[in-house]
C-alpha cells in the first residue's frame, strides 16, 4: 500500500482548484503573444527612427543620427548580436519586438496579481496584447514594446520592494540600469516612483540600490559619451536635437496664454491611449458609473500612491512638454490594462449566463475585437473614422509602396546618371546606398522639422557632378521619390511611374550644362556654374 503524506494530498488539492500555475500561465502569455505577431512582421524599415537604429549597429555616431540623441546603445547592441545571425537589422530588431511583446503581457500578468490577483493579471495580460497599438510596434524595428517589459518588471519589482520586501529593490536596481540603455529617458520617468519606494525601504538597502543602479548605468553611459567625444559634444548634439523636436512648445504657449498646442498635445495623447486600449476602456467606464458613489473611498490607499507615481511623470511631461509618436505612452499604458482588467474583475467575476463565465467570455470577445482591429481593418477609414490607423494593413501598405519604389528605381534608372530627390529619404537613403540623394528638409506632420542633408540651405547637382561626361545623352535623370508635384521646377515636363501602393513618382530630365538646385525652401534648374 502506497501511502501519501496529508501535506502532499492537500497541494494536489490547492493547484486543482486554483488551476495552472502561475508560471504556466506566465508563459502561454509569452507564447501568445510570439504567435501572434510572427505571421504580420514588416519587410521595410517602417519609420525614420527605425532606420536610425538600423544604421546604428554598423556605427554608432549621435551626430549622425545613428540613433538619434539621446542615444540607446544597449539596444543597439542586442540590433549588433542579433545581426550576427541573421544579417538584418530590420529582421533582428523585429524579432526582438515580438519576443518582448510577449514577455511584456507575462510580467504585466504577474504585475497585476501582486497588486489586485491572479485573474486580474490573466485579464491585464490578454487586453495588452489585444491593444492594436501595441500588436503594431510589436511587429515594427523599434524599441517601444520593448521598453514596456522593463518598465513593467521595474514596476512590478518596486512594488514588492514597497510592500516591505526590501531585497527587491536591489533586484530593481540592475533592471533600472538595463531600461536605461534601451531607452534613457525611462529612467527619469520612473525616478519619482524609486524615490517614493525608497522612503518606505532601510536605508543601507536603499544606498547599496543607488550604488548598483548608477554604477551599472555607467558601464553603457560612459561608452555612449566617449563614441559621440565626451560629455560637452554629446550636450551640444542632445540640445540641438531637442531644439529640431521644438520641445517646450506646448508650455510657452500655455504661458503665453495660447492653449491651442497644448490641447492639441493632450487630444493626441488622449487619442493614442483611446487607440490603444480601443474596447477595454468600456470595462473603466462601466465600473466608475457603477460604482461611483463609493470610488473616493477605494482610490484612497497605498496602492493608488504608488499608482500615482508611476504616471504622473511620463503623463506631465508628454502633456506640456513633448507628446511625440504614439509607442511612447507604453510607460504608463500597462496601467490603464490593468485597471481595465481589474474593472471588469469587479463587475463581472462570479457572474454566469448559463455555463459560461461572463468575464473569460467578456475577455476573448474584447480580445478578438480588438484583433480585427489590426488584422482586418484597412489602414485608411472612410469618414468621420479617424482618416488613417495604425495596424496590419498600415505595416503592409508601406512594406508594399517601398518594395515597388526600389523595384522600379533598380529597374528603369541608373545610378550612374541618377539623382533621388525627397524629403523623406531616410529608407531611400538605407535601401539604395548606390544612388546619389539630395536631401530636402523632412517636416513632420505639425509642420516642425525633423532632420535635413547637409547643406540644407543651398544644395546642387548636375550631371557632371556625377562624373558624366559633357554632351552625354539625356543628361541627369532626377526621380521625385516623394509624390509631391509641388516640387518640381516650373515648366519641366515630367513622367508620372505609378507604384503598386501609395503615391507615384516623378521623373524629370535636367539637361547638359543645367545644374538642379534646392535654395531658398524651392526646387530648381539653374545654368551650371
Amino acid at each position: 500500500m502506497i501511502v501519501v503524506p496529508v501535506r502532499d494530498c492537500e497541494e494536489t488539492d490547492r493547484r486543482k482548484r486554483d488551476g495552472p500555475s502561475s508560471d504556466l500561465i506566465a508563459a502561454a502569455l509569452f507564447v501568445l503573444g510570439v504567435a501572434t505577431r510572427l505571421p504580420f512582421r514588416g519587410q521595410i524599415l517602417y519609420s525614420w527612427d527605425a532606420v536610425n537604429y538600423a544604421l546604428g549597429t554598423v556605427r554608432f555616431d549621435l551626430s549622425q543620427d545613428q540613433p538619434h540623441p539621446p542615444g540607446a546603445i544597449l539596444y543597439e547592441a542586442l540590433g549588433w548580436l542579433g545581426d550576427l545571425a541573421t544579417h538584418d537589422p530590420q529582421t533582428t530588431f523585429v524579432m526582438l519586438s515580438v519576443l518582448f511583446s510577449g514577455l511584456a503581457a507575462s510580467a504585466l500578468f504577474y504585475l497585476g496579481s501582486a497588486t489586485f490577483d491572479r485573474r486580474t493579471g490573466v485579464v491585464a495580460g490578454i487586453l495588452l496584447l489585444a491593444s492594436p497599438l501595441f500588436w503594431f510596434y510589436g511587429e515594427l524595428a523599434l524599441p517601444h514594446d520593448v521598453d514596456c517589459f522593463f518598465v513593467v518588471l521595474i514596476v512590478l519589482l518596486l512594488y514588492r520592494a514597497w510592500q516591505g520586501q526590501d531585497q527587491y529593490l536591489l533586484a530593481a536596481a540592475p533592471v533600472l540600469a538595463a531600461a536605461g540603455g534601451i531607452r534613457p529617458q525611462t529612467v527619469e520617468f520612473l525616478v519619482p516612483l524609486c524615490l517614493l519606494v525608497a522612503f518606505r525601504t532601510r536605508p543601507r538597502t536603499v544606498l547599496l540600490a543607488a550604488v548598483v543602479a548608477v554604477g551599472l548605468s555607467l558601464v553603457w553611459l560612459v561608452p555612449v559619451l566617449w563614441l559621440t567625444g565626451g560629455v560637452a559634444r554629446y550636450e551640444q548634439i542632445t540640445t540641438v536635437f531637442m531644439r529640431q523636436q521644438d520641445f517646450w512648445v506646448p508650455t510657452l504657449a500655455l504661458l503665453r496664454g495660447d492653449p491651442r498646442n497644448f490641447l492639441n498635445g493632450a487630444f493626441k495623447l488622449l487619442s493614442y491611449v483611446a487607440f490603444a486600449s480601443s474596447i477595454a476602456t468600456l470595462a473603466l467606464l462601466l465600473y466608475v458609473l457603477a460604482y461611483h458613489r463609493t470610488l473616493p473611498a477605494k482610490l484612497t490607499n497605498a496602492r493608488t500612491v504608488f499608482f500615482a507615481a508611476w504616471v504622473a511623470p511620463p503623463l506631465i511631461f508628454y502633456l506640456f512638454v513633448l507628446t511625440g509618436q504614439q509607442g511612447v505612452i507604453f510607460i504608463f499604458f500597462p496601467l490603464v490594462a490593468l485597471l481595465a482588467a481589474a474593472a471588469a474583475s469587479g463587475l463581472l467575476a462570479d457572474r454566469r449566463i448559463g455555463p459560461l463565465n461572463l468575464l473569460w467570455t467578456s475577455t476573448v470577445v474584447v480580445a478578438l475585437l480588438q484583433a480585427a482591429i489590426f488584422v482586418a481593418l484597412p489602414e485608411h477609414l472612410p469618414r468621420p473614422l479617424p482618416p488613417k490607423i495604425v495596424n496590419r494593413s498600415a505595416i503592409a501598405d508601406l512594406d508594399q509602396h517601398y518594395l515597388s519604389l526600389f523595384a522600379v528605381i533598380r529597374s528603369e534608372f541608373p545610378p550612374d546618371r541618377t539623382v533621388l530627390v525627397g524629403a523623406n529619404w531616410r529608407q531611400v537613403g538605407y535601401y539604395l546606398p548606390e544612388y546619389r540623394l539630395m536631401r530636402l528638409p523632412a517636416v513632420n506632420a505639425g509642420g516642425q522639422l525633423v532632420t535635413a542633408g547637409p547643406g540644407d540651405g543651398v544644395q546642387r547637382i548636375s550631371a557632371q557632378s556625377l562624373g558624366l561626361p559633357r554632351g552625354a545623352a539625356n543628361g541627369l535623370t532626377v526621380v521625385l521619390f516623394d509624390g509631391d508635384r509641388r516640387q518640381v521646377p516650373a515648366g519641366v515636363s515630367m513622367q508620372t511611374v505609378p507604384l503598386a501602393v501609395g503615391s507615384p513618382v516623378y521623373v524629370f530630365s535636367v539637361p547638359d550644362g543645367t545644374e538642379l538646385r534646392w535654395t531658398n525652401g524651392r526646387l530648381g534648374e539653374y545654368p551650371a556654374e
